[in-house]
């Protein structure tokens, strides 16, 4: 949304959200401040909040049709699928890679007790 519409939204949609200053303050109510009497809100506070609320959703439903936000949406999209992708090939190449290990660690035992049996048998 352009700043300019955004100061008109603004202008428009927060008249009467002007307080005096005599409507919050306990002395003004008849409230001491020693009896933990609380403030009243600000009349205007639930409009404040609405106006901005109303603004912040009007930036994000224009995001939604903005080219470059969903084409930055689908990008990422993509960027994540393909991380998860490596990672998943990267663990399957992990698990191979422990297998041949573990087949070769048995291997390398399997010869050197045969060798080592070769040895008592013969004597040397």
């Amino acid at each position: 949304m352009r700043p300019a519409a955004i100061r008109w939204m603004m202008g428009h949609m927060a008249q009467g959200t002007q307080m005096t200053a005599s409507t919050g303050s306990p002395a003004s109510t008849g409230a001491s401040a020693s009896t933990g009497a609380r403030a009243r809100p600000a009349p205007g506070s639930g409009r404040r909040k609405r106006v901005a609320r109303t603004i912040v959703l009007a930036w994000v439903g224009h995001l939604f049709w903005d080219r470059r936000f969903r084409l930055s949406v689908v990008l990422f999209a993509i960027m994540v699928g393909a991380l998860r992708g490596l990672a998943r090939e990267g663990a399957a190449r992990a698990v191979a890679w422990d297998a041949k290990s573990r087949a070769r660690s048995l291997e390398q035992e399997a010869k050197k007790a045969a060798h080592h049996a070769k040895e008592a048998v013969t004597g040397g």
